[in-house]
């Protein structure tokens, strides 16, 4: 809703670096973020390789990887364990990771 609004004066904040690394990654380039997610398959061993391997060294990485974790896990909740890591079981919900970027 932020970025659809575009206040002239704002402040984002949040505690989770994933998700303003994700912010930060959409406005610079929101098409490397969604094209990237939709080449990876919404499958239930696609989903836990990328939830369980390390979190990816590029910015655009790792919010290419939020996208389709938040897009593909149970109800897109988010949650981390006690040290940091990402640990909601796939959402198993059929639908393309994300929708037509028209």
């Amino acid at each position: 809703m932020f970025l659809a609004v575009r206040p002239r004066n704002a402040v984002l904040g949040d505690l989770s670096a994933d998700l303003i690394n994700f912010y930060k990654q959409i406005a610079e380039d929101w098409a490397t973020v969604y094209h990237g997610a939709a080449r990876i398959r919404n499958e239930s061993g696609t989903y836990y390789r990328i939830r369980d391997d390390r979190q990816p060294r590029s910015a655009m990485s790792r919010a290419v990887r939020f996208l389709y974790l938040n897009r593909t896990c149970f109800n897109g909740l988010y949650r981390t364990n006690r040290v940091g890591r990402f640990n909601v079981p796939f959402g198993n919900n059929g639908r393309p990771v994300v929708g037509d970027a028209a």
